[in-house]
């Protein structure tokens, strides 16, 4: 008896220790472009959905937007940032990769062909944090240097002209920068300082960078057509621009002709940030205790329509636990700690789902099925040999799409990890089963 026992527990200790479990992938960051969301997963993949004119979802296809989050052609990625179109991905080796829209030279390639699978941007390595901006791409180097490409008619490349760059250029004047702005033009100091460069909203066209007045100890800073809100190291909110439906969050509001434009910070009624993002007159920020809140226009049912706004932060419903948000200004997403990403606003490209055209509360969009779960909407050939513009070749016929629950969001289904261990549980029953016939 005590034979057949150890070979039970011996069994069993093998199946625990060279059996693989369920490998379950989880969402670790989020961008909202103008009509695409991008999902980094912590296992390097990247999963998009919105608008796909232009291959803005790097599967390798064009067409009608896509409701079910699909694999982007890339892997070993770190981070992503996508803006009008067009998107953008770090690798771990420190190369930026590009896909989507093309017309200003905002791929960085050379060339002005949109592509649907993601293409090498040329000449940059060394690469620790991307942004995408509405037409231009930008790059902050391990040196503390800023590199950019793309549309320049306002001087938003920052190298002293206003000539649209089809391969990065360094930015002028810029060293030791820690952070980039999260739509470009912006750029944080090791010292807490801010950077900014063009001038969309003034006749005066700064083509290269200077220092922004009375902005000091910055974190982190997000921008978006003539505001600009940053978060301090204490954790308080400033913001300047225009105060269209109470954009700068700090209790007024211009709603008339001209709109009152803000030339100094002023402090917006949160403490305890940590994350913000904006778009056009819309705030919205990160709390340290993974709440969410927005001021201004912001797109939730209420606010779209009426003329009205929001000059002070409330607090965006039935959200906790979120770990990162992203707004396009027309939609919001949000990432929380379970991996789940939410979304709320406009929905015309889908990037909200399978669901109305206006999302009043926040709905789950989308949450990562098992990493052995093959989803893209285009694989890679049988070799993974890249093309030689270093993408990978899609495949002639689609892979599946992600389980999908009733609500439209993917479910783990049962993976080949799962199985294995469900076979090796029937394997110790039936010893089990033996050990006790014998018994009696």
């Amino acid at each position: 008896m005590m034979k057949r026992i150890m070979q039970i527990m011996l069994v069993f200790g093998v199946l625990l220790v060279a059996l693989p479990g369920t490998s379950q992938a989880k969402i670790v960051s989020i961008s909202a472009g103008s009509s695409v969301v991008l999902a980094l997963n912590d296992d390097g993949t990247v999963w998009a959905w919105g608008s796909n004119l232009h291959g803005d979802t790097g599967t390798g296809t064009t067409g009608f937007s896509v409701k079910v989050p699909q694999k982007v052609l890339i892997e070993n990625v770190k981070a992503v940032s996508t803006g009008g179109g067009f998107s953008l991905a770090l690798k771990n080796d420190g190369t930026v990769w590009a896909w989507g829209e093309n017309e200003e030279g905002q791929l960085g390639n050379g060339g002005i062909d949109p592509t649907s699978t993601p293409v090498q941007v040329k000449d940059l390595s060394n690469v620790i944090a991307i942004s995408a901006g509405s037409s231009s791409g930008y790059a902050l180097k391990n040196d503390g240097t800023v590199w950019a490409w793309g549309r320049n008619d306002y001087g938003q490349i920052g190298d002293g002209t206003t000539e649209s760059r089809l391969t990065p250029v360094q930015v002028k004047g810029l060293a030791g920068i820690m952070a980039l702005g999260e739509r470009g033009y912006y750029a944080v100091k090791d010292d807490g300082t801010v950077y900014a460069w063009g001038s969309p909203e003034s006749e005066e066209l700064l083509l290269t960078p200077y220092q922004v007045d009375g902005v000091d100890h910055v974190k982190q800073i997000a921008t978006g057509e003539g505001l600009a809100i940053y978060v301090k190291d204490d954790g308080t909110v400033w913001a300047w621009g225009t105060n269209r439906y109470g954009a700068l969050g700090d209790g007024t509001i211009t709603n008339k002709m001209p709109f009152d434009i803000k030339k100094s910070p002023v402090q917006t009624k949160i403490s305890d940030v940590r994350d913000v993002s904006c778009k056009a007159w819309h705030g919205i920020a990160l709390k340290d205790d993974g709440t969410v809140w927005e001021w201004g226009n912001y797109i939730d049912g209420r606010l779209m329509n009426d003329g009205g706004g929001s000059p002070l932060p409330v607090k965006t419903d039935s959200l906790d636990n979120v770990v990162d948000v992203s707004t396009s200004g027309l939609y919001s997403v949000a990432l929380k700690n379970d991996g789940s990403v939410w979304g709320w606003g406009m929905n015309g490209e889908n990037e909200l789902g399978d669901n109305s055209r206006v999302v009043p509360k926040p709905v789950m969009i989308f949450i990562a099925p098992e990493s052995a779960t093959p989803t893209p909407t285009a694989t890679a050939n049988p070799s993974d040999t890249p093309l030689p513009d270093g993408s990978l070749k899609p495949s002639s016929s689609p892979a599946p799409t992600p389980y999908l629950s009733a609500s439209g969001i993917p479910s783990p289904g049962f993976g080949f990890s799962t199985v294995v261990i469900l076979c090796g549980i029937l394997v110790i029953t039936s010893l089990s089963s033996q050990l006790l016939t014998k018994k009696k």
